[in-house]
C-alpha cells in the first residue's frame, strides 16, 4: 500500500458517520494487541469472542487480536444468553467484546458460564456509557502498552473460529488457520476473479458491508477488500431505508450481496439506477442467485458490470468456486468454476 493511502479512510459507520483511516487502523490495532497482553494478561492461543454487529471497530479489534497471537470466535449478536453461554464455553473464550446495549445479555451469559471472562464494551453512539464491571474498549486502543513483540501464530495454527451448524445439530466451531484465510484471499486476487481495484493516490473503491462480519462470508470478503485499500462502510443490519440511503450517499463500486438483497435492489421502487451508477462488481453467495434474477438486476443497473456468483462454506474458509471475469454474462445463474489451486469431487 502506498504511504499516502494510510491517510485514506478505511472504515466508516454508515449510521453515525464515525470513521477511521488506515493509519488509525494500524495504531489502534497495535495498541489493542499490547493491552490485551499487558492489562488482560492474555497469552498466545487464548480466545477472544466478539458479540458485535457490523461496526468499524470490529476489524480494528480482530487485527489487534491476530497481532497478539490470539484466536477469534464470532457470535451472532441476536443470540440469547443461553446461546452465547454455549459458544463461550465451547470455544474457551477468556474475553468477550460487545456493545453497552448488549451488556445485560452478555453479562448473564458470562455469569452462567462460571468462568472468569472479561467483558470489553465499545461505545457505538455518543450517549453510550461503559457499564459497571466492563472494560472500556477505548482504553485498550488509545494507549500504547510497553510489551515485547508477541509470538505470532504459525501458518497452520487456528486463528479464527466461526460457528456453523453444518448439516446437523447445534453450531460447531470451525477451526480456520492463518493459511486458510490468507490463501483464500490470495485465490480471490487471481486476475480471473479479482473484483477490487487497488487504491491509488487519486482514487479509492467504496463498498457497503451489510452482510454480518460474524459470518465467514462477510468476514473474509471484507478483509479481501481491505487488502487493496477499499473504503468499507458498515451497516449494523439490513433495513431498506438505511441501505437505500447508503447507496445514495456513497455510490459504491463493489457490493457483497445475497440473493434476497439482489431481488430487493431490482424490485424496490425507491432504489434508483443512478444510486448504482458507479457499480462495477457484485459478489453474490450464501444461496443460489437465479438466472432471471441476475438478468433483472443487470437491467435495473443499466450498464455492464460483473456478477461474481460463487459457492463456499465456513469449512472451506470459505470460497470454493466463482464465475471468472472472462465468462461474465455467458452463464447467468452459474456458481462458476473452481478458484485457483482448488479441486472438487462430486460424490
Amino acid at each position: 500500500m502506498m504511504p499516502l493511502l494510510f491517510f485514506f479512510f478505511f472504515q466508516e459507520c454508515g449510521i453515525t458517520r464515525r470513521k477511521y483511516t488506515f493509519d488509525e487502523l494500524l495504531i489502534k490495532s497495535s495498541n489493542f494487541n499490547g493491552n490485551l497482553r499487558k492489562k488482560l494478561k492474555l497469552q498466545k492461543g487464548d480466545v477472544i469472542a466478539f458479540l458485535l454487529p457490523n461496526i468499524p471497530e470490529f476489524l480494528i479489534s480482530v487485527l489487534g487480536v491476530q497481532l497478539a497471537g490470539l484466536k477469534v470466535t464470532t457470535i451472532n449478536p441476536t443470540y440469547t444468553s443461553d446461546e452465547i453461554k454455549r459458544q463461550l464455553t465451547d470455544s474457551g473464550a477468556q474475553v468477550l467484546v460487545t456493545l453497552p446495549e448488549l451488556w445485560k445479555t452478555a453479562k448473564k451469559a458470562v455469569d452462567e458460564t462460571r468462568n472468569y471472562i472479561n467483558i470489553v464494551t465499545i461505545k457505538n453512539s455518543k450517549s453510550d456509557t461503559t457499564p459497571r464491571g466492563a472494560i472500556d474498549w477505548s482504553e485498550l486502543v488509545n494507549t500504547k502498552a510497553d510489551v515485547p513483540d508477541a509470538e505470532l501464530t504459525s501458518l497452520h495454527e487456528t486463528i479464527f473460529m466461526p460457528y456453523s451448524s453444518g448439516t446437523t445439530g447445534l453450531p460447531k466451531g470451525v477451526e480456520l488457520s492463518n493459511y486458510n484465510i490468507v490463501a483464500n484471499i490470495c485465490q480471490a486476487h487471481h486476475p480471473d476473479f479479482e473484483l477490487v481495484e487497488k487504491a491509488t493516490e487519486t482514487r479509492q473503491d467504496t463498498t457497503i458491508v451489510v452482510l454480518p462480519l460474524f459470518h465467514i462470508y462477510g468476514f473474509t470478503t471484507t478483509f479481501n477488500m481491505m487488502r487493496d485499500g477499499t473504503r468499507v462502510v458498515t451497516l449494523p443490519k439490513f433495513t431498506p431505508d438505511r441501505y437505500i440511503d447508503a447507496l445514495k450517499d456513497y455510490r459504491p463500486e463493489i457490493l457483497m450481496l445475497v440473493p434476497p438483497i439482489v431481488i430487493f435492489l431490482y424490485s424496490h421502487a425507491s432504489v434508483r439506477s443512478e444510486y448504482l451508477s458507479s457499480l462495477r462488481t457484485i459478489n453474490c453467495g450464501a444461496a443460489p442467485l437465479g438466472a432471471l434474477d441476475e438478468e433483472k438486476f443487470r437491467h435495473k443497473v443499466g450498464k455492464p458490470f460483473n456478477v461474481l456468483q460463487g459457492y463456499g462454506l465456513s469449512e472451506t474458509s470459505p470460497v470454493v468456486t466463482m464465475v471468472p471475469l472472462k465468462l461474465q454474462g455467458k452463464f447467468p445463474g452459474s456458481m462458476g468454476t473452481p478458484i485457483p489451486n482448488t479441486s472438487l469431487k462430486v460424490v
